[in-house]
């Protein structure tokens, strides 16, 4: 298993982070296209920082990223359900 847990923890807040403070689709996409480019890089940025991440550990890379790829994945559904649930998000990606 790691041998630093607060390591891997920094690693994947890191990921979430540089998914999620880059909204450079929205400039040039209209809101569908944003929504699925937007997805697409944090889907890349989870995975490449996964794969960094086997650095500290003593997993492979490719489950590594694919690991850390899949919590993020997991997390943007649940945040975006969170959203429509509580009326503040749209599944067409408009804003009520």
């Amino acid at each position: 298993m790691c041998h630093k847990p607060s390591r891997l923890g920094q690693f994947q807040c890191l990921s979430a982070a540089i998914g999620a403070s880059i909204p450079i689709p929205f400039f040039f996409l209209r809101k569908v296209e944003a929504v699925t480019a937007a997805a697409v890089i944090s889907l890349v940025a989870h995975f490449a920082v996964g794969a960094a991440k086997s650095i500290i550990s003593i997993r492979s890379w490719q489950f590594s990223g694919l690991e850390v790829t899949i919590v993020g994945a997991l997390e943007g559904a649940l945040t975006n359900g969170i959203g429509i649930l509580l009326g503040k998000g749209s599944i067409k990606g408009e804003v009520n």
